[in-house]
């Protein structure tokens, strides 16, 4: 299932990638990121990311593959437009009202939420979700004030070849939840983790040909991207002292 793009309305400034508002027939609007702009590496995690989110029922906006016809790239006045092209895209669907969350506002959040992020971005290796009183990256948007509802975005450095364990425990926004991480609790979310990686399958069939290189999935260097991928969402069944052990 995807959704075709209608109008390219303007490039976003939030974020690293900067992705596009652009708006569906039916005026709906989606923040898109193309397969030139930030690549197919970075467009399968997003999309791997978010079935996953899904499946753990975290707070995520919709998202689909996002179909820009090139005739409307080439037309399109928008500064960096070409980096649609090639037709595929992710799209994540615009939260009405939502702001990038505040250091203050992310106080607020509940400590078993807190908890349950910290670890979702440990299992995919997201070092990418960080907040500090003065700055960061925390690549997650709020809503609301009085409870605050938060939504999870921008995945696309998940599974990271680069990923440093030291680095994510110093800097994520929640990294002091992990007090909460008691045994019963580890057990509880290892169940909750592993019926989550069960929607990898589904995923990776799913993502178009575009994704993969040369647009061919059945290349070997796509099956031993989809290894890689499956042995960091293994870990905590075949490899759980190491999983949770913190540096």
């Amino acid at each position: 299932m995807s959704i075709a793009i209608s109008e390219i309305v303007a490039r976003s400034e939030q974020g690293v990638t900067k992705p596009f508002l652009c708006r569906t027939p039916d005026g709906k609007s989606w923040f898109v990121k193309g397969l030139v702009g930030v690549g197919a590496e970075a467009l399968r995690a997003e999309w791997i990311c978010g079935k996953l989110a899904k499946a753990l029922r975290f707070p995520i906006p919709g998202f689909s593959v996002a179909e820009v016809d090139d005739l409307l790239v080439k037309s399109s006045a928008v500064e960096g437009v070409f980096e649609l092209g090639r037709k595929y895209s992710f799209g994540s669907r615009a939260v009405p009202g939502a702001q990038e969350i505040s250091f203050t506002q992310s106080m607020s959040v509940p400590l078993e939420l807190k908890a349950r992020l910290l670890l979702f971005d440990w299992w995919i290796q997201n070092e990418d979700r960080t907040l500090g009183a003065i700055s960061g990256n925390p690549n997650m948007l709020s809503t609301g004030s009085s409870p605050i509802e938060v939504h999870l975005i921008d995945h696309h450095n998940a599974f990271d070849r680069e990923f440093n364990p030291d680095n994510f425990w110093r800097n994520h926004i929640f990294a002091d939840a992990r007090g909460i991480w008691t045994l019963a609790w580890q057990r509880r979310e290892t169940k909750r983790l592993m019926n989550a990686f069960t929607k990898l399958e589904d995923a990776w069939e799913e993502m178009p040909d575009a994704w993969f290189p040369d647009s061919d999935r059945t290349l070997s260097t796509s099956a031993l991207e989809h290894t890689r991928i499956a042995a960091i969402l293994s870990r905590p069944k075949d490899d759980p002292s190491s999983f949770w052990k913190i540096p």
